[in-house]
């Protein structure tokens, strides 16, 4: 087994070039393969969307509804105090629904803290066979407590509350020996996560089942790489046990994006994935066609773009997501 030391110089080395090389001129002219390589991107990334907005007589909304959780797992393997718990939520759907947000309802204990979790769905009408419920799809979310979160039993019991009798999982938490904080650079290592708020460069991402790891920013999604160092990188897997905001793996390269998305690259950046322009925010509807790119019409008659968190919103610093509602303007 590669030692920590080896394992840690080679993230050091491969992921700081990554996360700070030269971002590519997009200015320049492309060649007509790299033309046909973009346009298959778009078109991969804009299939969920076709599906969802049916041209074809269907005229479909979208109901925003409570559904059961069919498993919860661990993404870094084992849960260690002083580092942010993840843990990844999947819930089934149709072809045409679209992920919303996981509630969160943490409450600490004597002996255990209790984590209570609902996920949402936009559930699409639609009767189209592309869009049958029949048609089961498996939605994965990440869920994040964050290191200084009101956590400290040697347990935590996870519940779904969707229905009475939810699954439940409970997992053993161990505690960290280390008190004292350090300054770590991007990519170096870590034991906890303050050692990586040193100039924002992004949480302790394990390595192993070990209590060290290395500092760099987890993600779901190209939207979470917003702040800090980390802006404008994209969301990718670099044999870490987290995908984290890295700049080599772009959405081009992957061929698609999340509902109502685009890849495309701005201010010079690499392309990645972003969120809608919310043209028909609010707009009154009765079709999912009656809305803009990365809309959907809601039963209640208004266009709404459906979000999982503040991020899938088109200003992240400007719309919150809320629920039903979708993205929204503070009150």
């Amino acid at each position: 087994m590669r030692s920590l030391s080896a394992l840690l110089l080679l993230l050091s080395s491969s992921c700081a070039s990554r996360l700070l090389e030269p971002i590519p001129d997009l200015g320049q002219p492309s060649s007509p393969t790299d033309d046909l390589a973009m346009q298959q991107s778009d078109d991969a990334s804009q299939q969920d969307d076709a599906a969802l907005q049916q041209d074809a007589g269907v005229c479909a909304n979208h109901t925003y509804s409570v559904v059961p959780i069919g498993n919860i797992e661990l993404v870094d393997g084992h849960l260690q105090t002083h580092m942010a718990y993840r843990l990844n939520v999947t819930f089934l759907g149709a072809p045409c629904d679209v992920p919303g947000p996981i509630d969160v309802n943490l409450q600490p204990g004597n002996a255990t803290d209790f984590l209570g979790l609902t996920a949402h769905l936009w559930r699409s009408s639609s009767t189209d066979p592309a869009c049958a419920q029949t048609k089961a799809k498996a939605f994965t979310r990440a869920v994040t407590l964050d290191a200084n979160a009101p956590l400290s039993n040697p347990r935590l019991s996870v519940r779904d509350q969707s229905v009475g009798n939810g699954l439940a999982i409970d997992f053993p938490v161990t505690p960290s020996d280390v008190s004292t904080c350090v300054c770590a650079a991007v990519a170096g290592s870590c034991r906890q996560d303050c050692d990586c708020a040193c100039g924002g460069n992004g949480r302790c991402i394990p390595v192993g089942l070990g209590s060290e790891g290395v500092c760099l920013e987890p993600c779901a999604e190209d939207v979470d790489c917003g702040g800090s160092l980390f802006a404008g990188l994209a969301c990718g897997d670099i044999g870490m046990l987290v995908s984290v905001c890295e700049s080599t793996i772009d959405c081009h390269q992957r061929g698609s994006c999340p509902f109502g998305q685009t890849c495309a690259g701005t201010g010079g950046s690499a392309p990645q994935c972003t969120p809608p322009s919310g043209d028909s925010l609010g707009r009154a509807c009765s079709c999912d066609s009656d809305c803009a790119f990365g809309a959907v019409c809601a039963s209640f008659g208004h266009c709404v773009i459906p979000c999982a968190t503040s991020n899938d919103c088109p200003n992240p610093h400007q719309f919150f997501c809320s629920g039903e509602a979708g993205c929204t303007l503070p009150v």
